[in-house]
């Protein structure tokens, strides 16, 4: 047939065209799903746990991240494109017992992710981790492909959406590593691991033993043994409740992990900033005093305020005395409270009430009258300890016969005290 040889020659083209030529780079994929192993309350713990399976095939990483303002350590394993390799890997994480149980919201989308840096050699991307671990940063590696070419790219974190990624991106910042937060895509474990191996041999290189090298597609895994296998989660619902209420759900309920004597980098990340729900109830008592200028010299004052508080709202109770410019004063006074605003440590509030104002002159001549005030204050709590601002005006009107004086008296102080945390409702 005179056809029969032409159309042979295109089919073998076409055939030959669509295999992949040898030492060519696969094309990255999007690695958005990674699994949940554990949420820990410090770095310390995570990284213990992480280094726990440095020898599994498959890449443990770890993801800071704050929950109702206490900041918990994910270590997630895997990373994939597909939801359902992600699933294979959690059931197979609870049966050789790395994890106790296994659930929908424990396959995360880790989607975003900061790139710190990339590298033409494995070696390269190696120190590049190492130096971010230095400053307290949990950096890892992905293979990626670019022109065709392997190249290792570092990373740090694995988010759903920039919210979850805020509270690294501060970190970076304030370590001088700015880096841009980014869809994360590689190679899919094979792959990578291929590259890997390859890319080692051109520069005389060990290649990695296969413990180093990712872990093969979850349908290339031996299977798991039925009656060890864990019931695989059924799809998440949309209307679930929200991520936070899950997160913290799952955090409260983390196991403690015992820590590795010098396995942690030198910087470790801030610490978390004490739980202050306003849902919850707190006490606080302490000192603050300041001083006013008269006309040739300064009324100093001092006292003691406390300040029970129930979420937004609270009472203010605050005494003082004074002393100078040619005076004595006593005041105090009780008031409402009410909380403007909370930025982490920091509390903004309100108040009004009623108090007393006293003052005695230089004759003796004493003068006192119930007062309307009021002021704002700002706490700042480290752990127990409380500082304290505020300003507090007092305004009225003293009459005695045939006399009718109008005053505002204002005072600014600064403090330290005790404060309790809130406790989460």
């Amino acid at each position: 047939m005179p056809l029969a040889r032409p159309l042979y020659i295109l089919l073998s083209a076409v055939l030959l065209v669509s295999q992949p030529l040898q030492g060519q780079t696969p094309p990255n994929q999007p690695l958005r799903y990674s699994v949940l192993v554990a949420s820990m309350a410090t770095l310390d713990d995570a990284r213990s746990l992480q280094l726990e399976h440095n020898t599994d095939p498959v890449p443990f990483y770890i993801v800071p991240v704050q929950v109702n303002r206490a900041v918990y350590y994910r270590v997630l394993a895997g990373m994939f494109a597909d939801r359902n390799d992600a699933v294979s890997l959690m059931n197979d994480l609870v049966a050789r017992g790395v994890k106790e149980s296994a659930s929908a919201w424990h396959v995360r989308e880790t989607a975003l992710a900061f790139a710190l840096g990339s590298y033409s050699s494995e070696t390269e991307s190696r120190t590049a981790v190492a130096a971010a671990l230095n400053q307290g940063i949990p950096a890892y590696r992905v293979v990626t492909s670019i022109g065709g070419n392997p190249s290792f790219v570092v990373l740090a974190g694995g988010f759903e959406n920039e919210t979850e990624a805020a509270y690294l991106a501060g970190a970076l910042s304030e370590r001088g590593m700015p880096a841009g937060l980014e869809e994360r895509r590689g190679l899919l474990p094979m792959d990578a691991g291929q590259v890997s191996a390859e890319e080692a041999l051109t520069t005389d290189e060990e290649p990695p033993s296969p413990t180093d090298m990712d872990a093969p597609p979850a349908d290339e895994r031996p299977p798991v043994a039925e009656e060890n296998q864990a019931t695989p989660p059924v799809q998440e619902a949309e209307t679930t409740a929200t991520d936070e209420n899950r997160a913290g759900a799952m955090e409260e309920s983390r196991e403690e992990q015992g820590v590795l004597s010098g396995a942690l980098p030198s910087r470790p990340l801030p610490p978390p900033a004490p739980q202050r729900s306003v849902s919850g109830f707190a006490f606080s008592v302490g000192a603050m005093g300041g001083a006013s200028p008269g006309l040739d010299a300064v009324h100093a004052y001092g006292g003691v305020t406390v300040h029970p508080r129930l979420g937004r709202f609270g009472l203010l109770g605050y005494g003082m005395i004074g002393q100078g410019a040619g005076y004595d004063s006593m005041s105090g006074f009780g008031a409402l409270s009410l909380l403007l605003g909370e930025y982490g440590p920091l509390g903004i509030w309100a108040y009004g009430g009623y108090g007393y104002y006293e003052e005695t002159g230089i004759l003796d001549d004493t003068r006192g009258m119930a007062v309307p005030a009021a002021g704002g204050l700002l706490t700042y709590q480290v752990g127990n300890v409380e500082i304290m601002g505020g300003f507090t005006a007092m305004f009225g009107t003293f009459e005695e016969p045939g006399i009718s004086i109008d005053f505002q008296v204002y005072r600014a102080s600064l403090g330290v005290g005790f404060a309790t945390s809130r406790e989460a409702s």
